[in-house]
């Protein structure tokens, strides 16, 4: 079994990184000739869907993709998964939901597949080649392997060297929130076309918060302690709060409320920001061809990550 007879067998789904298997399997690639896919349009997801033609070619599956943004597939993909709709075959989910999914029985364990591969059939797929650290992050506690990686993400703070050069500034390896606020004030200048800070504020589990709580991390907040007794109003998460307010406020686009992953990207890519806080993936955009800042980035860690 290859790795592409693997996902037509498990009518599968992927995760911010991860396969997973939808439904009983009787549907979509394990029984018909083609599947439908549902995944957020982010880049990594964008280059996957130029192998469909290849897959196809190799398989005789015809591949069709939904993609939307972070908000509506999380919200269409939870939609239909729950109630058994069975209008996708293979879905992305972030490592949040892929545990959770399985464990609701929406999903399919992929650990059986893997089991029921002869020798042949597990060198070539070669597990061992996938992103181990993710491993535990896409699986159940209780029902093992829930999603096969794709990729992995973390967040980094990434800043335009000529913009800091210019200005005299100097952007520590381990930075705290003060100082990137200080450099994005420094920076912010809407009327010449730059704003200080690129960062989603843009509503939602899977746009502003999937941030905010990194933010939250290095002010010592909790969404809830050990106990289950909800943190948001606790002084620590008041803190994180009034600062990502006068982070956005201060140093951000107008439009901020509206930006979420795919605006703040290209409000960075595009020369408009001169810092941005966002998923690690985006270096790829910023570093590509037609990107206009392509060497002009540098990157930092996450404050409160040391």
């Amino acid at each position: 079994m290859s790795r592409r007879s693997f996902v037509a067998g498990a009518a599968s789904v992927i995760g911010a990184g991860a396969l997973v298997a939808c439904g009983d399997g009787s549907s979509g690639s394990a029984g018909g000739s083609s599947i439908v896919v549902a995944s957020v349009n982010n880049g990594p997801f964008m280059r996957l869907k130029e192998y469909v033609p290849e897959f196809t070619e190799k398989t005789g599956i015809s591949v069709e993709f939904v993609m939307l943004t972070e908000n509506d597939i999380r919200s269409k993909i939870q939609q239909d998964a729950s109630v058994g709709g069975g209008q996708f075959d293979v879905v992305t989910l972030g490592s949040t939901d892929a545990g959770p999914y399985l464990d609701n029985g929406w999903t399919q364990p992929l650990q059986p597949l893997l089991d029921s591969m002869d020798e042949d059939a597990a060198a070539e797929y070669d597990a061992e080649d996938l992103i181990a650290a993710n491993i535990a992050a896409y699986s159940s506690q209780e029902k093992g392997l829930a999603a096969m990686p794709f990729y992995g993400e973390s967040t980094m703070l990434m800043y335009r060297t000529d913009l800091f050069e210019e200005a005299g500034l100097k952007m520590p390896e381990e930075p705290t929130w003060e100082d990137v606020q200080e450099f994005a004030a420094a920076l912010h200048g809407p009327g010449a076309g730059t704003v200080g800070m690129a960062i989603r504020g843009k509503a939602g589990y899977g746009e502003n918060m999937y941030l905010f709580n990194t933010i939250m991390n290095a002010y010592g907040g909790q969404i809830a302690d050990m106990n289950w007794t909800p943190g948001y109003e606790s002084p620590e998460m008041a803190e994180a709060l009034e600062f990502y307010k006068r982070l956005q406020r201060e140093t951000g686009a107008a439009e901020a409320t509206s930006n979420g992953f795919t605006e703040t990207l290209n409000l960075m890519s595009s020369g408009g920001a001169a810092i941005y806080y966002d998923a690690t993936v985006a270096a790829d955009v910023f570093e590509s061809d037609d990107s206009a800042i392509k060497g002009k980035v540098g990157y930092a860690a996450l404050p409160g990550s040391w």
